[in-house]
């Protein structure tokens, strides 16, 4: 009888653990969750100078103005109804994260900043200081219907549906100091070359995934999600790169690209550990895991790529895109209770 008691415990338990750790609220209930993310963006193409040994040859290492992690979050709030198959959630997620780096050489140091961005006859120049700068806001909006089609035992699964937008904001600030200007002797200012590039793509489009819960033991399981979509949006990308001289300002060129529309593919994936308990009439869960985001040739850069005399040869503008993808990945923690 004692063996047979504990084995209805222990039934019970896991029962119980699979009710309290599943993160979908029951038929005819509400569901929110406040989740903290830390994403480390990549973004392709980070290199901004060379520390090159020579003025006329290259020779050095390329610098790179590389993202780190930065913390964000996403909010969500999703409703089961009373069919016990079908539930919609929304959900917002927002990172916004700024870099900077730089780079001094000293005249015995006897090196060359040479400027890997910008236009080749604009940027025709030997530097002793470069800086970068970059910023990169990312929004994202879902909207799905789930069905679980399985529920046996310790594994729950659902399929999802519905649309995601998504934003991508990106902004690259370089700038060269020419050697030799602003001698404190003389009372001369400061001569610097700068560079901005602008990256803005929105889309939207339909959304699959597929969502796993598996009880491990108690009110522990194991949670993981994978989701894909294909988004259709445009590209807003200019190039801006002036001369400063003090409060003088000369540009040198300023390019806009039109707005042309695009299809990028999407995929998101998290695998992580939630625990379930109960309390009074509400029922909680803490999430925590890591997660992958990838959005192929989301950016655009504009490239120019003419050769120094150029202008004679009527080739100044010869300029292309360079798109690359945008992904980010990091750890999360999330908190979500049912009502």
């Amino acid at each position: 009888m004692k063996k047979l008691g504990f084995l209805i415990a222990g039934v019970s338990l896991l029962m119980s653990g699979a009710l309290f750790a599943s993160v979908r609220p029951c038929p005819g209930e509400f569901s929110f969750t406040a989740e903290w993310i830390y994403l480390d963006p990549i973004v392709d193409n980070p290199y901004y100078v060379i520390n090159s040994e020579e003025d006329d040859d290259v020779k050095g290492p390329r610098k790179a103005n590389e993202l780190d992690f930065e913390s964000g979050f996403r909010l969500e709030a999703m409703y089961a109804f009373c069919d016990c198959a079908t539930d919609f959630r929304f959900a917002w997620t927002h990172l916004n994260t700024d870099h900077k780096d730089r780079v001094k050489v000293r005249g015995e140091d006897e090196r060359f900043l040479l400027p890997t961005v910008g236009h080749p006859e604009e940027m025709d120049e030997d530097y002793d200081f470069a800086a970068s700068r970059i910023k990169f806001d990312f929004d994202r909006v879902e909207a799905l219907f789930g069905y679980r089609f399985m529920t046996c035992g310790c594994l729950d699964i659902a399929l999802e549906g519905g649309l995601q937008y998504a934003r991508f904001d990106t902004q690259h600030r370089n700038e060269f100091r020419i050697p030799g200007s602003g001698s404190s002797l003389q009372g001369e200012e400061d001569e610097f070359i700068k560079y901005a590039a602008d990256s803005c793509y929105w889309g939207i489009g339909p959304q699959i995934g597929i969502d796993l819960n598996y009880c491990l033991c108690g009110n522990f399981s194991l949670v993981a999600t994978a989701n894909w979509a294909l988004l259709v949006g445009e590209n807003e990308t200019k190039t801006l790169i002036f001369e400063q001289e003090g409060d003088e300002i000369e540009i040198e060129v300023f390019s806009k690209n039109d707005c042309i529309y695009r299809i990028v593919p999407a995929t998101h994936i998290r695998a992580g550990l939630n625990y379930g308990f109960g309390c009074g009439c509400w029922d909680f869960n803490i999430e925590a895991g890591y997660q992958f985001y990838s959005y192929q040739r989301a950016l655009d850069t504009i490239e120019f790529v003419s050769d120094k005399g150029g202008r004679e040869e009527g080739q100044v503008g010869r300029s292309l895109d360079i798109y690359s993808n945008a992904d980010m990945h990091g750890p999360y923690v999330s908190v979500t209770f049912n009502f």
